[in-house]
């Protein structure tokens, strides 16, 4: 009868003398498992040892069914470990019913979404099943294999089942099909190094209730914002020194502001940030504390578009003691722009385990009080071994460094052993247990006791060729960076950092924690062959050079801050909304509440209202009383004038405008806020919808989707070489089409709308593009266009016909290539652009003959749309465009002919010659043919339909 065992925080099944490891708890920390063991009584040990007396109580007296349904348990446990995901367990039999209940709650302990639940049939195919506990003891079979794992408890009999593990306890077996899975891999994303913007101010802050200590200044927690002031140019404050306490470091981070609170409670450093959160760019937290979880939520509210940074400073051990799925920790997650620890191993492991995109920021090595950092003279070290840290503390495990030396010190009697640091009062008793053993030791083992001289600590570095570190449990030891410095070769028991910080072999040896043999050898063999510990010291420097230098890691860490996407901004720059309006008293109310009912509110709303006959005038002047962000301007003057007035007023650091008609989206003006806020660019692009609406607003059509399509990706362009090289691709995407963007008013204050053509938005932009330095696209329908389907009164420039639009046009065309080839940016791709666009409002022109607005005679309209094709014959004929625009002028010709009494003199072939296109079953050909070579049609309209007749 076999039975299960518990030792060093492994889970054996023993029988007849014979081991089998069920699995260790120690191992399952490093095996991506989400168990949040931030409690004794969470623990997997805990709900283990938990579960064990549960099942003694339930079966007391029957020892067999206590062990099976304990060896039950720990296989679900040892599954569910497998997978950072949600796991569903099925109970099959009526006999476990209670069980299932049991599992749930254990289940749930490791993940919130994971289950347990019950069927009475093992046939049942349930979905997303991974595991099935079966109980035969009242009869049945297994289950049919279908890909989820099963244990099962049965009675017990002496065959065994094939593909089954059978443990045996007597009475009952447990069997399982079980087998170990793979550790589930997991790519980490690659982070644009764009910078996105600018930091200037760094807050560091004291994570504990008690105020920094001298020697964290020269760590990460001081040094990384130091290293922000010093090579970034960053303001710098570490919140949180003593006034009452002597500073020695601080010489090493002097130029930072260090801030003095009054005491060190969650208070005092709320009370800071309130007063300066607004001010600072970046917020650096370290570890995941309860203050700092407090200080994360008030300075977001206060400077929303800042970046959190917060360094883990954990290993995986404390990584497992986080309960991640409790709200308040996944909150304090979700705030923080950028987390990082200080190893790819550990990196891969929370990536894993919470589905969390990590940074790695390694600890490093600042030469603080000495000169430089020089390339180590292998020639002049010693055969020394040191270790640098708090002495015979318990976590260090130093006796295990002692013991390992002393098996080999014979075999290298010209080497000596150094421990550097102060030594904890307790083990003083070993050390004379020690020499008592080894009596011949004594002068080469060594206890120079505390050294704060930073130069001097440098110096026993320097001079030694091994640097051990014994410990059992450690996050990042911040004398490896300064030990792969020296020059040192590296052996180190296995903590996170260990396999990397030795290079995986070429500049150091990793060996299990508390194993002295285990040290003893590697020392040996580090000890006897001098040429391959002379290349393991040279690739200790040669790593410190490469992702150990403190400057090189401030440096990419800045990097990193400021590529983050801004989070929601609240209290961004003032945004000045113009809004030209003139009998309108409809819509022109939806249009104010649009810029009311926005999620940002620092904003104001200048109304140029033209004198209006109607109560739009009024509804202005009350809009303004009700709301002091709201000013109005009565000046009776068209749309683009009304504009030039509303720039020259605007107060707002920038400039939209909003038609009197149109609506702005919710969510506009904090989008626009975000990113003008993060990258203070001079002009910011997004999508506009597109719709006809009915005498409602009710929308009929509309073409968001469709507009999305031409730039799908958000971007941000800076520099002049960057801006105008995209000026193509933001025009392809009708992103200047017209005013509807977010300017910076220095850009376009001196900058009119011409006054006389409806397409003046289009002319303001050409002049604005050399100006813009900086533009920001987000690809969403921020604006709502609005034309009208029978509403009279509306569409001041839709629908329309202008005597003017084809010069207008003609000059737009121009002054687009003109812009282009004046800056270097004109090439064949963008002369068809431009021609593309000329195409398309040509068919507009022709399209505004049809319009009751358009007072031409029939023969002026018929005069116009053959002269004017002809000015673009070239043009159609270089894009393909001839046959379907020289299609479309019959069409729309026919359209007025047969629509109008008039009579025609001098367009007589071209009269007729439309009318038999489009009449006469067989149509005239000769007639045709004087329509295509007539005088009035020098562009040969028709053509293409004579070819094909003849």
């Amino acid at each position: 009868m076999g039975r299960v065992t518990y030792s060093d925080f492994k889970y054996w099944y023993e029988n007849n003398g014979e081991l089998q490891e069920i699995f260790s708890y120690k191992d399952t920390l490093k095996n991506y498992s989400r168990l949040p063991l931030h409690t004794v009584d969470k623990s997997i040990d805990a709900i283990v040892k938990r579960s064990f007396e549960f099942f003694s109580n339930s079966f007391s007296g029957n020892q067999g069914l206590i062990e099976a349904f304990f060896m039950i348990i720990l296989l679900v446990i040892k599954k569910a470990m497998e997978t950072p995901d949600a796991m569903k367990v099925v109970c099959v039999g009526g006999d476990i019913q209670w069980l299932s209940a049991y599992i749930d709650g254990i289940l749930k302990e490791m993940h919130p979404d994971s289950e347990c639940i019950f069927s009475n049939t093992a046939y049942d195919r349930i979905d997303g099943c991974s595991l099935k506990v079966v109980s035969l003891l009242s009869g049945g079979s297994l289950p049919e294999k279908d890909g989820s794992t099963v244990v099962a408890v049965k009675e017990h009999e002496e065959a065994l089942i094939d593909c089954y593990t059978t443990y045996d306890f007597g009475m009952v077996d447990v069997i399982t099909d079980y087998r170990e899975g793979a550790v589930p891999e997991y790519k980490l994303p690659e982070r644009s190094s764009k910078a996105k913007r600018n930091i200037r101010t760094v807050a560091a802050m004291t994570p504990h209730n008690r105020a920094f200590n001298n020697s964290e200044l020269v760590k990460d927690i001081g040094l990384v914002p130091y290293l922000l002031y010093k090579e970034e140019g960053c303001k710098v404050y570490l919140v949180g020194l003593d006034k009452n306490v002597d500073y020695p470091a601080k010489e090493f981070v002097s130029g930072t502001e260090m801030v003095e609170l009054e005491s060190y409670d969650l208070d005092s450093k709320k009370k800071w940030i309130e007063e300066m959160g607004h001010s600072i760019d970046c917020l650096m937290l370290f570890g995941t504390y309860d203050d700092n979880i407090h200080i994360s939520k008030i300075y977001r509210e206060i400077n929303p578009y800042g970046v959190i940074y917060l360094a883990l400073d954990a290993n995986s051990y404390w990584i497992n003691n986080i309960p991640r799925f409790e709200k308040k920790y996944d909150e304090f997650y979700e705030n923080c722009d950028v987390i990082s620890t200080a190893t790819e191993t550990l990196q891969k492991f929370i990536a894993v385990k919470w589905k969390m995109d990590i940074d790695v920021v390694r600890c490093g090595y600042y030469p603080v009080g000495i000169d430089t950092v020089t390339v180590p003279d292998y020639d002049s070290k010693k055969n020394e071994i040191v270790t640098v840290g708090r002495i015979g503390s318990k976590e260090k495990r130093n006796d295990i460094l002692l013991e390992a030396f002393a098996k080999i010190a014979g075999e290298f009697p010209d080497w000596t052993l150094k421990l550097v640091g102060p030594v904890a009062e307790d083990f003083n008793e070993y050390i004379d247990d020690f020499f008592d053993r080894n009596p011949e030791l004594k002068e080469r083992v060594i206890f120079t006791g505390e050294v704060t001289d930073k130069k001097r600590l440098h110096e026993e570095f320097l001079a030694s060729k091994i640097f051990a570190l014994t410990s059992d449990s450690e996050g990042f030891p911040n004398v490896i960076p300064e030990a792969k410095s020296a020059g040192l070769a590296l052996a180190l028991t296995n903590i996170d950092v260990a396999k990397e910080a030795a290079g995986y072999g070429l500049s150091g040896e990793v060996v299990p924690t508390g194993d002295a043999l285990s040290l003893a050898e590697v020392l040996r063999k580090l000890c006897s062959d001098q040429d391959s510990l002379k290349e393991k010291c040279k690739r200790s420097f040669e790593d410190y050079q490469d992702k150990y230098d403190y400057k090189k890691i401030a440096h990419e860490l800045y990097s990193v801050l400021n590529s983050v996407d801004k989070k929601v901004c609240t209290n961004g720059p003032l945004i000045s909304v113009i809004m030209p309006v003139k009998n309108n008293e409809k819509f022109f109310p939806k249009a104010v509440q649009s810029i009311l009912d926005q999620d940002y509110s620092n904003w104001e709303l200048i109304i140029v209202e033209g004198m209006s006959t109607d109560k739009t005038g009024v509804m202005a002047d009350d809009y303004s009383k009700a709301d002091d962000r709201i000013s109005v301007i009565h000046a009776d003057e068209w749309i683009y004038e009304s504009l030039n007035i509303g720039i020259s007023k605007a107060k707002g650091e920038y400039i939209t405008f909003l038609n009197s008609d149109d609506l702005l989206m919710p969510d506009a003006l904090i989008t626009a806020a975000n990113y003008l806020k993060c990258f203070g660019t001079d002009m910011f692009l997004f999508a506009v919808n597109s719709t006809e609406c009915d005498e409602n607003q009710n929308i009929l059509t509309q073409d968001a989707d469709k507009v999305i399509e031409f730039s799908k990706e958000p971007f941000v362009l800076e520099g002049d070489a960057e801006c105008r090289g995209a000026w193509e691709r933001i025009m392809r995407a009708g992103l200047l089409n017209n005013q509807l963007n977010v300017y910076k008013k220095s850009v376009i204050k001196d900058v009119r709308f011409r006054n006389d053509i409806f397409g003046a938005d289009y002319f303001f932009n050409l002049q604005v593009l050399p100006k813009v330095r900086s533009f920001a696209y987000y690809p969403k329908c921020l604006y709502r266009f609005n034309s009208y389907v029978n509403v009279s009164g509306m569409n001041a420039s839709v629908g329309k016909y202008y005597t003017y639009s084809h010069g207008m046009y003609n000059d737009f065309y121009l002054k687009s290539v003109e812009l282009f080839a004046t800056y270097g940016v004109l090439d064949e791709n963008a002369l068809s652009m431009f021609r593309q666009i000329r195409i398309a409002n040509f068919t507009g022109e022709l399209v505004s003959y049809t319009y009751d607005s358009c007072k031409l005679s029939l023969e002026e309209k018929l005069k116009e749309m053959f002269a004017y094709t002809n000015d673009l014959r070239d043009m159609l004929i270089m894009e393909g465009r001839f046959e379907d625009i020289e299609e479309l002028a019959l069409k729309i010709s026919y359209k007025i002919i047969s629509e109008s009494s008039e009579k025609v003199e001098k367009l007589v072939n071209i009269k007729k010659g439309v009318e038999t296109l489009f009449i006469d079953n067989d149509p005239d050909i000769e007639a045709i043919h004087r329509l295509t070579f007539d005088y009035y049609n020098p562009a040969h309209i028709g053509v293409s339909r004579l070819k094909k007749l003849v």
